[in-house]
């Protein structure tokens, strides 16, 4: 399918602004806020519970370790609805999308089966928030991980072509249904249980808070999902 468009320059200037969304902003920092310092706790205590371990029970290092994990992957969450409700200021700079993806995709926390790999073309900077583009990109890994299922194969690629640099992720899972294409990039839209419904929102909301362009191409044999950002423009 072709890529899916949306109005350039940042918010859709038809969409009469909502002061609710203001206070859901107010709500999601406290919440977050909120929620860090529990997960701060429980950092901490896995960190001085992983210095007691015996060295001969593997089985309780790697039960501290899922600990660990999780507690990062619910870090990155947070961090994904604070973005989704700041993306409206981003704090422009230049980057390198390839820096970002090797960055993510290091500290991606995998299940047995499921594997990300890396096909990263060196494109000119764009100028762009580092940690919205951080988040856009962890969104689209944790779609794809989720869509195939905990098992198969996430290739996380950047390249640039006609003034624009791309990134994006495909994955190896069944693919969206045809029925739920016009509603995937709505906000709390899910098929699944116990899901925020904010991926691919988030990547939505990012893409136009850069002037950039979202798009998606979805078939049985996976999903490709990313964004387009204009290049820095020279002198």
């Amino acid at each position: 399918m072709d890529p899916e468009r949306k109005p350039r320059g940042g918010a859709d200037p038809t969409r009469p602004a909502d002061p609710r969304m203001a206070d859901l902003s107010a709500f999601a920092d406290g919440l977050v806020h909120d929620l860090r310092n529990p997960l701060n706790v429980i950092r901490t205590n896995v960190y001085l519970l992983r210095q007691r371990l015996p060295a001969d029970d593997p089985k309780a290092a790697r039960a501290v370790e899922r600990i660990d994990d999780q507690v990062t992957q619910a870090m990155h969450l947070l961090d994904g609805v604070q973005a989704f409700y700041r993306s409206d200021r981003p704090s422009m700079e230049p980057l390198l999308l390839a820096e970002v993806a090797r960055s993510v995709v290091g500290g991606v926390a995998l299940s047995d089966g499921c594997e990300v790999q890396l096909d990263l073309e060196d494109t000119d900077p764009v100028c762009a928030d580092a940690h919205l583009v951080d988040a856009a990109l962890r969104a689209l890994l944790r779609n794809g991980i989720e869509a195939m299922g905990g098992t198969g194969t996430i290739r996380v690629r950047t390249s640039q072509a006609e003034g624009l640099a791309r990134l994006e992720g495909v994955d190896s899972g069944p693919g969206i249904p045809a029925a739920d294409l016009s509603d995937v990039w709505e906000p709390f839209f899910t098929t699944r249980r116990a899901h925020a419904g904010l991926g691919l929102a988030l990547v939505d909301k990012i893409a136009r808070a850069h002037d950039g362009r979202r798009y998606l191409e979805t078939a049985a044999g996976g999903t490709r999902a990313g964004i387009e950002f204009p290049l820095i423009r020279s002198a």
